[in-house]
């Protein structure tokens, strides 16, 4: 299947089945726990300190919408990837900030400021969802949702991806940002508006204009502002850096081998 090709508007019913049932139980681990967060907390904590900050400052960034969207646009380059990355990102921030306004749940700042272990700036707006945990299972769940359409290596790092999700909550929980209540929640919120998402845009694309020219142009302009943008300090700015000149080197060499009149498996096949 070549780039231009379209997606087939559907989703795999046992995709569906998948992301709605681990949805589900996220955020009902989130309601059960969210009582006795300041215990839960500090045992997660107690782990978590044994790793350097530096570990999860570099983690706390692909949770952060620029390293989450050039990961979405370098494993579907296409242009419903744009398409529902737009979407995902107007459905899934206004439904950020209106669980956030809606459940009033403080920060941990506000009720551990004594033994509360800080990475970073200290928070104290409103707490639920996570927002940087919600924003990786978005990515997660479109990778999960359009994986028929997808390359093989790229199917094989939607696992990578379901770890991340794991890490990235934990490194919330490390920064000191966010209860565990607030991780499970936005985990699950996430991959349910990652699925919404993914199947709207999968059902609409063929009425949608095909910009499949604009991938390379996004990537490289969200490299660029990721290199440039001063991120929050509990974010590794060296990481952010070396990953956004991490993109522009690996678009840079998949533009050149594309431009090639020949590869080693056409050459091969020649061959024979």
């Amino acid at each position: 299947m070549t780039v231009s090709e379209p997606f087939k508007a559907n989703v795999h019913k046992q995709t569906v089945f998948f992301l709605i049932g681990l949805a589900g139980s996220l955020i009902l681990l989130g309601v059960v726990i969210s009582g006795a967060s300041i215990e839960h907390m500090r045992m997660v904590q107690s782990y978590t300190k044994l790793f350097p900050d530096s570990l999860w400052q570099f983690i706390n960034l692909f949770g952060h919408f620029l390293v989450a969207a050039l990961m979405l646009l370098v494993l579907m380059p296409k242009a419903v990837a744009l398409w529902a990355l737009l979407l995902a990102t107007i459905v899934g921030g206004g439904l950020t900030r209106l669980l956030k306004f809606s459940l009033h749940h403080p920060r941990p700042a506000a009720l551990m400021s004594e033994d509360l272990h800080l990475i970073g700036e200290t928070l104290w707006g409103q707490s639920m969802p996570s927002g940087h945990t919600m924003t990786i299972a978005i990515v997660f769940a479109l990778i999960c949702a359009c994986c028929s359409e997808l390359s093989l290596p790229a199917r094989r790092l939607r696992f990578v991806l379901g770890f991340l999700v794991i890490a990235v909550g934990l490194a919330r929980m490390a920064s000191g940002a966010h209860w565990p209540a607030d991780v499970c929640v936005g985990a699950g919120v996430g991959m349910l508006v990652g699925l919404f998402c993914a199947y709207l845009i999968l059902r609409l694309q063929s009425r949608l204009p095909r910009i499949d020219g604009l991938v390379p142009m996004a990537r490289l302009v969200l490299a660029l502002i990721l290199i440039v943008m001063p991120l929050p300090p509990s974010c590794s700015a060296q990481g952010s850096i070396a990953l956004g000149f991490a993109f522009i080197v690996w678009q840079f060499i998949q533009r050149q081998y594309a431009q090639r009149p020949w590869s080693p498996r056409l050459n091969s096949n020649r061959q024979l």
